[in-house]
């Protein structure tokens, strides 16, 4: 409705050298364009102005648009040059009129240069009309034209809009499920009306319905369902038709989970190409409503609008085959700088590192999981290498459910590698979490225990030599064993722990890393200690 009445207002001034003769409202499938476009013509209508709607999907050629429009506005067409014929007609017109050209998108990719001339033409001489045009592309010489003008991307609905949507539409719905639904449908009034359908119909289970939508929107693209199929079918066609540079932006900006800088896309994403060019591409997808800037953090960060995001990742097999070499790209890139961020906690300032895992925590839980999902085999050992080996800085920087949920990803798909060495220390990162999030005192009591002593085992039969991993294993399930009673094994698993730890420290190439994690065991033994004289003396500290 804001939109429709700025551009009422644009329509509704008297004519002269200042009057918008032709406005563009462009967006992806979906999005609402059509709609705002009619309510429009109707607040024409009751504004006193004539208003002529025509429907040009299907159409690429400028002549049959214009023999199409010519039977509509006089019956019939004469002559060789119906589009000169239109021109005049439209030229003759005494009244205002208000001329919405919808769904032009096929015109403009199948005639597109004498579309342009068209609007040109009657934007200079048919001086009492006013044009609309929506489509999924914007007019690429616009700006050039000598008669003012207006385009507008047409953008999400926000959050609230979405709400009140889907009360209207689903009258009985939760306030709850309004709200969650409103949020998961990224503001696509089209994906709005399929979901509200479904929850009207009462046919799915609305929590799972919820869940493919939030964290599974690749795969609730290709479900089997006609109006989902026939929005993924919009998508891929509009994604076809885009310039080979759009299509390959969009397939690396896809591997963003959120937000992005021009600057942090450019370096991860785009190392070689020149910055003029990528600022150009990146202001031709806003222009095209596929990019939008986050006015709320005073437009330094930009986003792509998650359901081309989710059209990108679910078409990565054979239309957005782009997306796989960039979510490469992202993930080693911010694996490295986990794996630094990791070094810097433990052995210089912590907080400088906190504050910038924190500024980069979405695109770091993103990179690891990205990798572990991916079919490269090296890129996969990678991603679960490296996380483990973070594991004493992420245990202390991620909360329980999002460490848990990242890590049960990374056990899973260790857990069907021929080698069992990374699904032991997948084992490991979750035990010592536990560990860490219940105290030593409790956590035996949890699964902590039994994820530590499962590692062991494993590691017991896979590794023959000495490891951060196996020595970090051996003090925590050393301590876990020691509160839980059986003191003999816990010292004995502890103080094996600390002696591999010293082995690595002599070892050559070992630095302050290793002195630190040496420290780590041996605080493992404090910890027993302080607990022992603690339940021997409950008064003493």
């Amino acid at each position: 409705m804001d939109v429709c009445d700025k551009i009422t207002d644009l329509l509704a001034t008297d004519q002269g050298d200042d009057t918008t003769c032709l406005v563009t409202i462009v967006a992806p499938p979906g999005f609402g364009k059509t709609t705002v476009a009619t309510n429009i013509g109707y607040r024409m209508l009751d504004e006193g102005k004539d208003v002529l709607h025509f429907s040009l999907r299907n159409v690429c050629s400028l002549n049959r648009a214009a023999e199409h429009m010519l039977e509509k506005l006089v019956g019939f067409y004469a002559g060789e040059n119906p589009v000169k014929q239109l021109t005049s007609y439209l030229s003759s017109l005494p009244h205002q009129t208000v001329l919405i050209l919808d769904n032009a998108e096929d015109l403009q990719i199948g005639d597109g240069s004498n579309f342009e001339d068209f609007l040109e033409e009657i934007g200079q001489h048919a001086l009492n009309v006013v044009t609309i045009i929506t489509s999924r592309n914007a007019v690429s010489k616009l700006d050039l034209f000598s008669f003012p003008t207006k385009h507008i991307p047409l953008k999400p609905l926000t959050g609230e809009d979405s709400a009140a949507y889907l009360r209207n539409h689903v009258p009985d719905l939760s306030e709850h499920f309004v709200r969650a639904f409103a949020k998961a449908c990224c503001g696509v009034p089209l994906l709005l009306t399929i979901t509200g359908s479904f929850l009207e119909r009462k046919t799915i289970d609305p929590i799972y319905l919820h869940m493919q939508l939030e964290n599974c929107p690749h795969s609730f693209l290709r479900a089997k369902d006609v109006n989902i199929q026939e929005l993924y079918s919009l998508l891929r066609v509009f994604y076809n038709n885009l310039s080979p540079d759009m299509k390959e932006y969009l397939a690396y900006l896809a591997s963003f989970p959120t937000s992005f800088t021009k600057e942090e896309a450019k370096d991860i994403l785009f190392p070689n190409e020149d910055y003029f060019n990528f600022q150009l591409v990146l202001d031709n997808l806003k222009q095209h409503s596929l990019v939008q800037q986050d006015e709320d953090q005073g437009n330094q960060y930009y986003s792509l609008h998650p359901l081309v995001q989710a059209f990108c990742k679910s078409s990565r097999e054979d239309t957005c085959t782009g997306y796989n070499t960039a979510i490469r790209r992202f993930s080693n890139h911010h694996l490295l700088m986990l794996q630094r961020l990791n070094d810097d906690f433990i052995s210089t300032d912590c907080k400088t590192v906190i504050d910038k895992y924190h500024d980069r925590k979405t695109n770091i839980s993103h990179a690891i999981l990205a990798s572990t999902e991916d079919d490269d085999n090296n890129l996969k050992q990678f991603g679960l290498r490296v996380s483990t080996e973070a594991v004493n800085f992420l245990a202390k920087v991620m909360k329980l459910d999002e460490f848990m949920s990242l890590f049960s990803q990374c056990l899973r798909v260790a857990e069907g590698m021929a080698d069992k060495t990374l699904y032991s220390e997948c084992l490991v990162s979750i035990g010592f979490k536990q560990l860490c999030y219940y105290g030593y005192k409790d956590a035996y009591r949890t699964d902590a225990k039994r994820s530590l002593q499962e590692a062991h085992d494993l590691q017991t039969c896979l590794v023959n030599y000495d490891s951060e991993c196996k020595g970090h294993c051996k003090c925590k399930l050393g301590l876990c064993c020691f509160v839980a009673g059986d003191k003999k094994k816990g010292i004995s698993l502890i103080a094996q722990g600390i002696g591999m730890r010293k082995r690595l420290v002599r070892s050559e190439g070992s630095g302050k890393m290793e002195r630190m994690l040496l420290a780590g065991g041996f605080c493992d033994l404090a910890s027993k200690y302080l607990y022992y004289n603690k339940s021997q003396d409950p008064f003493r500290t």
